[in-house]
């Protein structure tokens, strides 16, 4: 076992159960998030667990695909009807889904869970921006109750500008991702609950009740506001989930913001984005990436090497720009351009006896 797994165990003997991690890289400048690919490897670790054995899902994640979260709970459930999940820290967006489909919500106190309202990509000004969909019925909302905007006239021509800047399609994506949403935040609290005032309760205050996607839940508020079943780790647990949280954060880099640089000789630079790991095995999807200079008769003249848009080119004195072509993503380093190739992968390390 490496240092990760023996606090696992550790983890394991205190709550009396067995524990799957499931870590998603937030490193700046190269983040991976909740997949539904994930759920192969996941697979993997519960395979050999007893069935009817108490499960934790040890998390740390911004969150991703929204589907996954249905999907995963309901794998883990189809191995034990004792289902919980850990929170270190951040558990955010499709991550706070997945917890609210547990019976106990175990959290310590940097812990962190976010609302579940889905967001969208929509072009605006000719820019990508991320657009919630309560962003949407919240620009309706503010016309009428803030400047009194009521007549339908109005209302129509507020809308009609809201069209033009987010597509009519999207539009209609975003309205039936608010509907998924809910139904599954639904879904996955009757899973272990059967008060439907509650779970309507719950579920309205993650998907439309907490205004800003980026709102952070504490375990105070989670527990005492929002109703859901939340577990506050204390002592020996505590630090324990801690402890296991730096090992991660070491191993990911997650402090250290990511920089391309180039790599040397036939051997890829491998850069661990997502952690799924038990007491039997560590499961990592690596990036393996190369990043080679693009060698160029006229980098040995007066051009410049740049990015023109999202093309290289290089730029002559007298202003002319010639486009270059190169195998994979161009980037310029040190004035020269390099070549960026790179492979995602799961690898598999198994614990021998």
């Amino acid at each position: 076992m490496n240092e990760r797994q023996q606090i696992i165990k550790e983890i394991e003997d205190l709550r009396g159960s067995r524990v799957i991690t499931y870590i998603t890289s937030d490193r700046p400048g190269i983040i991976s998030m909740i997949d539904p690919m994930d759920l192969r490897e996941i697979f993997d670790h519960l395979k050999d667990i007893p069935k009817d054995t108490k499960i934790d899902l040890y998390i740390y994640s911004r969150g991703g695909n929204s589907v996954t979260a249905w999907a995963l709970v309901n794998l883990i459930r189809e191995h034990t009807k004792d289902f919980n999940v850990l929170v270190p820290y951040r558990a955010h967006s499709c991550a706070t889904a997945i917890a609210i489909g547990s019976n106990e919500i175990v959290m310590g106190r940097m812990g962190e869970l976010g609302p579940i309202d889905p967001t969208l990509s929509a072009i605006v000004d000719n820019k990508k921006v991320d657009v919630s969909t309560e962003d949407l019925s919240s620009y309706i909302a503010f016309l009428k109750e803030k400047f009194g905007i009521n007549r339908q006239k109005h209302t129509i021509q507020a809308f009609s500008q809201l069209a033009e800047n987010v597509k009519p399609l999207l539009l209609g994506r975003a309205y039936r991702s608010y509907l998924k949403a809910t139904d599954d935040a639904i879904k996955l609290l009757r899973l272990h609950l059967s008060d439907e005032r509650k779970i309507k309760s719950i579920a309205e205050h993650l998907v439309e009740k907490l205004y800003a996607h980026d709102h952070i839940i504490s375990r105070r508020e989670a527990k005492e506001k929002i109703g859901l079943n939340v577990l506050c780790a204390e002592g020996d647990l505590e630090k324990k989930m801690w402890e296991l949280y730096l090992k991660y954060e070491d191993m990911l880099k997650l402090k250290e913001p990511y920089k391309d640089e180039p790599t040397t000789g036939n051997d890829p630079r491998i850069l661990p984005v997502t952690v799924v790991e038990s007491i039997t095995m560590t499961s990592k999807k690596n990036v393996r990436q190369f990043i080679k200079e693009v060698s160029l008769p006229q980098q040995n003249m007066a051009a410049m090497p740049v990015i023109v848009g999202d093309k290289p080119a290089l730029m002559f004195p007298n202003g002319q720009a010639i486009q270059i072509v190169t195998e994979g993503q161009t980037v310029v380093l040190d004035q020269k351009f390099f070549a960026k190739t790179e492979t995602i992968v799961w690898e598999q390390e198994v614990v021998t006896e």
